[in-house]
């Protein structure tokens, strides 16, 4: 899961151009990641478990509009683009 956790990233820094934030663990606890990204002010996080992967999906989960969506991995960078994320 960590080699899938740092394409995914890799993906977003270089092609998308965002800044993003990770846990290195194999199976991190939402626990932990909600109340920390809600304290940084991080708008959305990027979700994905072994079926999000063989489907080809992430779940993108909007902090500020408390919903989620399930994207096509390929069209990540654009969904956050529409959505108002910006590069840095």
């Amino acid at each position: 899961m960590i080699t899938q956790v740092l394409a995914i990233a890799q993906s977003l820094q270089s092609e998308g151009g965002f800044c993003c934030k990770y846990f290195l663990k194999n199976n991190p606890k939402m626990t932990k990641q909600l109340p920390y990204c809600l304290s940084h002010n991080i708008q959305f996080m990027v979700i994905f478990g072994q079926d999000e992967l063989d489907n080809g999906t992430v779940k993108v989960k909007n902090l500020a509009l408390e919903s989620e969506e399930e994207v096509e991995r390929s069209n990540l960078i654009a969904y956050l683009r529409e959505n108002g994320v910006r590069p840095i």
